[in-house]
């Protein structure tokens, strides 16, 4: 017995829609998109079709559901759908597919590959017309909202990059500018060496063979937890005894953290601990007198210098960063009261940041949980059908 309401009735893909497969890009740029498996990712002169469709991925992402409602050219890692007479909204049928994928993880091939009767042979419940027009404009309504808010946050990081650009060149008293070895800056800002404002320290690893050193209440930071953040919590906690038996420590709350090691983009970037809590021995924990410096000025310094630092580490067999290389980073170092407006000025961008983010992970739980209960039909959707009409 189907769970779908007792109007819906289920049919066939290919009942709806002859398969078609995709064909190579022409060579000539035009307007004209092109849509492989990952999206569009190229434009043509030509359209191969010239009216609405859904592109299926046939290969790498395969049943990755594109809507396209202008023409367009589906690449030869995709198929298309060339529509019979059918009773069912374009739109509608896109949020299907998007609720149950099909997946080419089954192709015996070393690449994910959909094959054409898969996607024939996909099955579909139709509500009504009106219904599906109604479940279709709601989801459109909400993803719509959803990207605004990705679009917002994409400008405000675009703003904070140019505002952190701007107030490490110019500062926030409208000084003259000098040129230093680290880029130009106010006159009044000096230059200094991080072994100068700052004690560098680094931590370590309790033995993973004892048990008695594991699972225990004291916060232990990696590397991999270090991504320009504040850390509130951690992967893994050591005991009391796991910390004394081994060359790690406690390191307080507001510590600054640089990564000394990592795979992939990880090595240089840094963090501000928000907790007590101990670090192994790729972390470098920079302690800075608040009488003299404010951390958080420093925190952003270093994430804008993200790639000379990595660069520190650069050499013939050397690719990790260590205790001289860090102490040798020069800072810029204006007076304690700029440094703090310069930290407020940016600390303001990423509450921002931090709450667009937050509001766009409400959008996309929604997005989701609507989804999915309006495609099996549990929400009723008769008032918006009677709103629509």
């Amino acid at each position: 017995m189907s769970d779908y309401p007792a109007n819906w009735i289920q049919t066939r893909l290919g009942d709806m829609a002859e398969v078609r497969y995709g064909k190579a890009k022409p060579a000539q740029e035009g307007n004209i998109p092109v849509v492989g498996s990952s999206g569009v990712y190229a434009s043509t002169c030509t359209a191969l079709i010239d009216y609405p469709t859904l592109i299926v991925g046939r290969k790498g992402t395969a049943g990755k559901v594109w809507l396209q409602e202008e023409p367009c050219w589906p690449a030869d890692t995709t198929f298309y759908l060339e529509w019979k007479k059918c009773n069912a909204d374009l739109l509608f049928l896109y949020y299907a597919m998007t609720a149950r994928p099909l997946s080419g993880e089954h192709a015996r091939t070393t690449m994910p590959s959909l094959q054409k009767p898969d996607l024939e042979d996909y099955a579909v419940w139709l509500p009504p017309l009106p219904e599906q027009r109604a479940i279709a404009a709601t989801l459109r309504a909400v993803q719509d909202t959803r990207e605004a808010r990705r679009r917002e946050l994409a400008l405000e990081r675009e703003r904070k990059a140019a505002l952190m650009e701007d107030l490490f060149t110019c500062g926030t008293r409208g000084e003259p500018c000098k040129q230093t070895e680290i880029g130009p800056m106010p006159q009044s800002w000096e230059v200094v060496l991080l072994d100068s404002v700052a004690q560098v320290s680094s931590g370590g690893t309790p033995d993973r063979k004892n048990s008695a050193y594991w699972n225990g209440e004291i916060p232990w930071v990696k590397t991999g937890e270090i991504n320009y953040n504040i850390i509130h919590d951690t992967d893994e906690k050591i005991t009391e005894e796991g910390l004394r038996n081994s060359s790690t420590r406690i390191i307080p709350a507001g510590t600054l953290l640089l990564a000394m090691y990592g795979q992939g983009v990880t090595r240089g970037r840094v963090a501000i601990l928000g907790i007590d809590a101990s670090i192994n021995q790729a972390c470098a924990a920079l302690c800075f007198n608040s009488q003299k410096v404010e951390t958080r000025f420093i925190f952003y310094y270093l994430s804008k210098a993200y790639d000379a630092i990595r660069n520190l580490g650069h050499g013939a067999n050397q690719t990790n960063l260590n205790a001289t290389h860090i102490k040798s980073i020069p800072l810029p170092l204006p007076s304690l009261d700029e440094q703090h407006a310069v930290a407020d000025a940016l600390t303001a961008c990423d509450q921002k940041i931090a709450a667009l983010e937050a509001e766009a992970a409400l959008h996309d739980e929604l997005f989701r949980a609507l989804l999915e209960e309006l495609m099996t039909g549990r929400i009723s959707t008769l008032p918006l059908v009677a709103a629509m009409e």
